[in-house]
C-alpha cells in the first residue's frame, strides 16, 4: 500500500477532520473477498456496504463509515480510488455508476409489478397495486456486463 494512503487512513482512523467515528453497529460485518480490480474487490464485497449506499443519496454521507470497509477489503486500487475521492459524493457516484451500480431516480410513481421488487413501504411493508407513492429512499440496481438488471437494495416508499 502506497504510503500516502496509509497516512490518509491512518489520519481517517484517528478521526481526523470531518471523521468522526460512528457508533459501532450491532450485526456482525461480512467477511471480505479477496480479489484483484477495485471494481471487482468492491463488487464481491457488495454487502458491506448495502446499508452505506443510502448515504450517498439522502445528505448524511460520512466518509469515515465507508473508510474502515474499504480499508477492509485491503485492495491497493480501490484504496486509490478511496483516497481520491472519499470527500466527493458526486465523484463516488460517478465511479459506482461506471462499476454498474447506481441508485433508481424515481422519485414518485403509480405502483405496477415491476416496483414490488424494488420499493417497500417505509414500515417495511409490500407495497400496494395501482397506489401511488413517493420515495424516501431510493433503490439500487446492479446492471451487469450483459445489461440485466438487479435490484441489490430495495428502496422505501411512503
Amino acid at each position: 500500500m502506497a504510503i500516502g494512503a496509509i497516512v490518509l487512513i491512518a489520519r481517517m482512523r484517528k478521526g481526523g477532520e470531518g471523521t468522526q467515528k460512528p457508533d459501532k453497529k450491532t450485526t456482525p460485518t461480512p467477511p471480505v473477498k479477496q480479489s484483484k480490480s477495485a471494481k471487482v474487490a468492491f463488487l464481491e464485497n457488495l454487502d458491506r456496504f448495502k446499508d452505506l449506499l443510502p448515504t450517498l443519496c439522502d445528505s448524511s454521507f460520512n466518509s469515515s463509515d465507508w473508510t474502515d470497509n474499504i480499508i477492509d477489503i485491503n485492495n491497493d486500487e480501490l484504496t486509490m480510488y478511496w483516497k481520491k475521492a472519499h470527500t466527493s459524493v458526486d465523484a463516488w457516484l460517478r465511479l459506482l455508476a461506471s462499476w454498474g451500480l447506481k441508485p433508481d431516480n424515481c422519485t414518485s410513481f403509480r405502483a405496477m409489478d415491476v416496483h414490488k421488487k424494488m420499493y417497500v413501504t417505509k414500515k417495511g411493508t409490500e407495497i400496494t397495486l395501482g397506489q401511488s407513492y413517493n420515495v424516501i429512499q431510493k433503490c439500487w440496481i446492479q446492471t451487469d456486463s450483459d445489461s440485466r438488471n438487479k435490484v441489490i437494495l430495495m428502496g422505501k416508499v411512503e
